[in-house]
């Protein structure tokens, strides 16, 4: 579940903001819930540099969630 994800500006400063949850089942049984939240410093403040921000940071959270899976 996305739950924000969004582009805050902050005086002259830019961020990606991203909060994601995670719901790891196994034969309809809930087993551990991964939330992640995250406040990540953009580059630059265009819309490029907000959606290039965003896409490594959910590719940061994607690898994070697997290694926690992989330790289960």
């Amino acid at each position: 579940n996305v739950i924000k994800i969004y582009h805050e500006i902050n005086g002259d400063k830019s961020y990606v903001i991203l909060k994601v949850k995670f719901d790891l089942l196994k034969d309809k049984e809930l087993v551990k819930t991964f939330t992640y939240d995250r406040k990540v410093l953009v580059s630059k403040n265009n819309p490029y540099e907000f959606v290039n921000s965003l896409n490594k940071t959910f590719d940061e959270i994607i690898q994070e969630l697997l290694k926690e899976i992989s330790k289960l």
